[in-house]
């Protein structure tokens, strides 16, 4: 991170956590198209072959479904509003890219760590903080 931001963790103890739906790649944070077809596949298997909707018509049945995917696809971008990241990097050597994108090249400062101690650090919040390791796909072939 750069030096404001340091020194800004520094003096009030907390560190920044990014809105999900305000980072510059628009597809942050949101579900490939193959998970959209898992999705309607289990709306068909779980949801609407339950009992409770047993005296629906097949029709019915349909226009449901296709209702929830097209609310699902559609309120993805509200969900994302409620998520609030806080990006680091897992890689034992020093990245170029990296320090240009999140620092002055001149005047940038790394935080090592280990993810035992982030969790720590987050122990006393009342907000629910996780730590998960994010994979990059291409949404095209990968689900």
């Amino acid at each position: 991170l750069d030096l404001t931001k340091f020194l800004s963790l520094i003096q009030t103890e907390k560190i920044f956590f990014n809105r999900l739906d305000l980072f510059e790649d628009q597809f942050e944070g949101t579900l490939p198209e193959l998970s959209y077809d898992e999705y309607e596949k289990w709306l068909r298997q779980v949801v609407y072959s339950h009992s409770t909707f047993i005296n629906l018509t097949e029709s019915d049945k349909e226009k449901k479904i296709k209702k929830d995917i097209k609310d699902y696809r559609k309120n993805k971008n509200d969900i994302r509003k409620n998520f609030y990241i806080s990006c680091w990097n897992k890689f034992e050597t020093e990245s170029y890219a990296l320090w240009k994108i999140y620092s002055n090249l001149n005047s940038g400062i790394a935080i090592v760590t280990t993810p035992k101690k982030i969790v720590q650090a987050f122990k006393n919040t009342r907000e629910d903080v996780q730590l998960s390791e994010i994979r990059y796909i291409d949404f095209k072939k990968d689900g």
